[in-house]
């Protein structure tokens, strides 16, 4: 399914220490840019992303265009707003048709710390639980960083039998954002994050699992395919994926079938990822 995106620069209700992706504040012409995707054959799914889109006056008229110019929407957020059920049913009547919601930890102080947002994981815990209700179909953006990269199993166990979560896409800490920067002890060690996305891999025939990796994400399709996980390369039109501080090593991408459409490895996790995958390798 071909998709495009729709960003909506309309800051955020969080302050995540590792997102630089809420300071810009601007909501006009998101109309335009909406009744343009709506137009284009080309394109058969509308990702509405942000900052936190939510926050757009407008969001749910931005849903009814997409709808009427036949386009699949979904909606990547927060999922704070989505607490209020009122808000969701709105959503809903627009014509949703998926809620891609982020997560990254289950205790609630230690969600809110990396938040900065008092009270914001019990926002994402009802929102999720009415989402469960609505019917929407429901994915988790579940991001791996430094404090989840060992417990990322059982967080992605507990999203499944606690609130019915099937799809789930494994996304690595982005390093080299100007917040993560300041704070690399956020960045998680590339050896640890592989056996925790490993070890979900192998859970999705138990427990009904669907998962996948971001397309231009932090790990590359050749690592992709050693865990067994999709990386829908070359999906994604529009979009704001930059392949910066990354490293294409001769011994390892020169012949990569691979090579001319990856922008290699990102540089903080390079060597560890490079060791995951010779060793897997030479395992055979």
């Amino acid at each position: 399914m071909k998709t495009s995106r729709l960003v909506l620069s309309c800051g955020c209700n969080q302050d995540c220490l590792f997102c630089d992706a809420g300071g810009v504040k601007r909501t006009a012409g998101a109309a335009g840019r909406a009744a343009a995707l709506a137009a284009d054959p080309g394109n058969a799914r509308v990702n509405i992303t942000g900052g936190e889109p939510t926050l757009h006056p407008g969001l749910p008229g931005l849903v009814r265009r997409l709808k009427k110019g036949g386009k699949y929407v979904a909606l990547l957020t927060n999922g704070l707003r989505l607490a209020s059920a009122d808000y969701l049913r709105e959503l809903a009547m627009a014509g949703l048709d998926e809620v891609v919601v982020s997560f990254f930890e289950s205790e609630p102080e230690r969600y809110d710390a990396l938040a900065g947002v008092k009270g914001g994981f019990a926002k994402k815990a009802a929102a999720l639980k009415n989402l469960r209700r609505s019917g929407i179909k429901t994915s988790v953006n579940f991001l791996v960083y430094s404090g989840n990269q060992s417990s990322a199993p059982a967080l992605v166990r507990e999203l499944r039998k606690k609130h019915g979560v099937k799809d789930i896409v494994l996304s690595l800490l982005e390093p080299d954002c100007e917040r993560v920067r300041a704070r690399r002890w956020l960045i998680p060690d590339a050896a640890a994050a592989l056996r925790s996305l490993s070890a979900i891999a192998g859970l999705r025939r138990k427990l009904g699992l669907r998962c996948m990796l971001p397309a231009g994400g932090a790990v590359p399709p050749c690592v992709a395919e050693e865990l067994g996980l999709h990386c829908p390369a070359g999906e994604v039109s529009g979009a704001d994926f930059q392949p910066r501080l990354r490293v294409k090593p001769a011994g390892v991408c020169s012949a990569c079938p691979h090579s001319a459409s990856c922008p290699g490895f990102v540089k903080a996790y390079a060597v560890g990822m490079v060791k995951f995958l010779m060793a897997r390798r030479r395992r055979g």
